[in-house]
């Protein structure tokens, strides 16, 4: 249904060093917040506005206006958030039982959700110091054990014998920024419904267990901005009763035309330009930006022993790519949708999204 034309082809990491934005939150009336994309700049990957950039000389007030970590460890807090989580206790669903999150972990997931819903524009900073020992522990725990492993062959299991030991040695690659990201094991596997292979994307688990609290942190925030319409790999949503939904409402007679559209190799095409910009409208935190852009060009590992870097697209199956995909359709599709097509349309709009299928 819509496509994005221009790829940076730059390398990420440039413009990530000795840059720093004056603003800390998008204007509503950019780019990517109206529903349409426009041109990029040959050589940067930042949106383009009139003072986004502070240099050298704006450093040491930049860090002042830096946002305070949103960190709840042992009532350690040195933000807001810790009434936030209080507030948001109350509405908590999960047991108390083995499987519940950490409750550190979970009260600081809550405050993040919360300042995002509050505060529509802001731009959180600080991200990466989320990512601790309590974090790693609980995304480790929140993976599928039985998953196949990656080019390392590790398994959930084995890495479980010395769980904390290992993850202690992981959080200190990554706070001394010596982590990096390792190749996908690619496997084709049958398309349901076709006789066309699709690509299946194995990440080693290590990776996958900083992609999965990375996710964890991207949800808490993103999920707030994401249209109603957009139903698919989120928590509380699902495609049964969208699909009941949807035949409620086309059975009125309302609606005359139905457009059902499947983006063609969508997780293959993603614009690593693009899907930086993306994430800033939110994120201001550029280590963590840094970090899924080496999930990005990671090499691919092929099944005869070849590896690849592909300049373009997010290995499917990996933890974070659903989250990464729903992010991107968000300003290229829902919005378009939402804020164009509607407007131009003489009748009532209807429209579901799941991932990169569609019914409009």
């Amino acid at each position: 249904m819509a496509s994005v034309q221009g790829s940076t082809g730059v390398d990420q990491d440039r413009g990530m060093r000795g840059e720093k934005r004056t603003d800390d939150c998008p204007g509503e009336g950019s780019a990517l917040n109206s529903g349409r994309l426009a041109p990029t700049p040959p050589e940067e990957i930042y949106l383009q506005r009139i003072n986004d950039f502070q240099r050298n000389e704006g450093s040491a007030k930049g860090e002042q206006e830096s946002d305070p970590p949103i960190v709840v460890r042992d009532g350690n807090t040195d933000h807001m958030a810790k009434g936030w989580a209080e507030r948001q206790s109350g509405q908590s669903t999960h047991a108390r039982d083995t499987n519940t999150p950490d409750q550190s972990v979970s009260s600081t997931l809550s405050a993040l959700r919360a300042k995002a819903e509050q505060q529509p524009e802001h731009r959180f900073r600080s991200l990466c110091r989320l990512l601790d020992h309590q974090m790693l522990r609980e995304a480790f725990a929140r993976l599928k054990r039985k998953a196949a492993p990656g080019i390392d062959g590790m398994v959930h299991a084995e890495y479980a014998q010395n769980l904390d030991e290992r993850l202690a040695a992981l959080e200190m690659r990554l706070k001394a920024g010596r982590y990096r990201a390792m190749s996908v094991k690619r496997r084709w596997i049958a398309k349901p419904g076709s006789s066309k292979m699709r690509p299946l994307g194995i990440p080693v688990l290590e990776d996958k267990i900083v992609q999965q609290a990375v996710k964890m942190i991207l949800e808490a925030i993103w999920d707030v901005d994401f249209v109603d319409e957009s139903i698919g790999y989120r928590s509380g949503t699902g495609a049964r009763q969208s699909s009941q939904d949807l035949g409620n409402a086309l059975y009125g007679g309302t609606y005359r035309w139905v457009v059902e559209a499947d983006i063609r190799g969508f997780f293959d095409h993603i614009d690593h330009g693009w899907m930086v910009r993306m994430l800033e409208e939110r994120i201001a935190d550029h280590s963590l930006i840094r970090l899924m852009v080496k999930w990005l060009k990671a090499g691919v590992l092929e099944e005869d022993g070849q590896v690849v870097h592909p300049a373009t697209g997010t290995p499917q199956g990996g933890v974070i790519s659903p989250v990464l995909a729903n992010i991107y359709l968000h300003f290229v599709q829902d919005l378009w949708i939402k804020k164009v097509v509607t407007k131009r349309c003489k009748g009532q709009v209807l429209f579901r999204r799941y991932a990169d299928d569609s019914v409009v």
